[in-house]
């Protein structure tokens, strides 16, 4: 697998996927890391300064306002937004799924 994502300055991707398919080994490639437990805080500071922010989504509630969405299920990535990878994504749904219901 060899992924090209461009993503332009201020842009906030989420990168989702089960344990251990290589989010945090990815976000960590690309750039800082922020701690899970500030998730949500750093986001509204980085959305308030225009910065790029790569989440690794813990919380579905993350993806919906990213601008793009990496799905991570072991044989490729998918991009897309939100909604496109809801109508078209079997894994995403099912993560989007299991966290409406809990």
């Amino acid at each position: 697998m060899n992924p090209s994502l461009d993503i332009p300055a201020g842009t906030t991707v989420a990168l989702v996927g089960k344990s251990g398919v290589g989010k945090t080994t990815l976000a960590g490639m690309i750039g800082r890391l922020q701690d899970p437990a500030a998730e949500e805080r750093a986001e509204r500071a980085f959305m308030a300064l225009g910065c790029t922010l790569i989440v690794v989504a813990h919380r579905m509630a993350a993806t919906r306002r990213a601008r793009r969405v990496l799905v991570m299920d072991g044989a490729g990535i998918d991009v897309g937004s939100h909604e496109e990878l809801l109508a078209r994504h079997e894994l995403y749904a099912d993560f989007h799924g299991l966290w409406r219901q809990a």
